[in-house]
């Protein structure tokens, strides 16, 4: 699915390659659902990246990237883990989508477990990060309507394989926080945001449940953005 004309890659390319070698500490992007644009992010952080030290990467909008289909083609972290591109990085934060699983309607669709695993290879690719936030976007969420909460809530955080995460994690030698975000978009519906309030608890629950192998020297931190 192209939704970005090839000329602007190209544009945004051309003016990510202008900026001079390590200058920049913090960069910020959002991947689109077009292959060519991740690579060129990568791209940049191959020549550019040396000094970066604050990351932030938005899969939310990738849904229509099939990354494991693409693997073999581009394989992004084994050939280009970031320990290499960016031996300075401290802070990552990962914008993820979740999505919610209805009672009876969730057909296990594969596209987020994906953008999942393609972040968890990510943060697995690097040792160097002190502070990891992960942001949970239920902007695109399945909605329950309306809201039944008689059913035991239910979303990707359920299903994730949690130990490649944990393990991720322990990779980062000089870990102190992992900073759970669930993200406060404009456009999530009424009845969805009530189910994701009343949700949190268990929620944050879960994450130290399945986290607790990070030990105490690890601060585990959950809240709304």
């Amino acid at each position: 699915m192209d939704t970005w004309p090839a000329h602007a890659t190209r544009f945004a390319d051309n003016i990510l390659q202008s900026v001079e070698k390590d200058q920049i500490t913090s960069f910020a992007f959002r991947c689109s659902p077009v292959l060519e644009q991740l690579k060129m992010y990568l791209r940049f952080l191959v020549h550019k990246g040396g000094r970066l030290e604050r990351l932030t990467f938005d899969l939310t909008q990738a849904r229509h990237i099939d990354l494991e289909e693409d693997a073999e083609e581009f394989d992004v972290w084994s050939a280009l883990p970031l320990s290499t591109m960016c031996p300075s990085l401290r802070y990552l934060t990962l914008v993820l989508p979740v999505e919610q699983h209805v009672a009876g309607q969730y057909d296990g669709r594969p596209t987020v477990a994906r953008l999942w695993r393609f972040a968890n290879r990510m943060l697995a690719s690097s040792a160097t990060i002190t502070d990891i936030t992960i942001r949970l976007s239920f902007r695109n969420a399945v909605g329950v309507y309306p809201p039944d909460t008689t059913q035991p809530f239910s979303c990707t955080l359920h299903t994730l394989e949690w130990k490649t995460w944990l393990d991720a994690m322990k990779r980062q030698d000089r870990l102190r926080t992992v900073q759970w975000e669930v993200e406060r978009h404009p456009f999530v519906q009424p009845d969805i945001f009530e189910v994701l309030v009343l949700a949190t608890l268990e929620l944050d629950e879960l994450i130290q449940a399945k986290l607790k192998g990070l030990g105490p020297d690890v601060a585990m931190l959950f809240g709304w953005r």
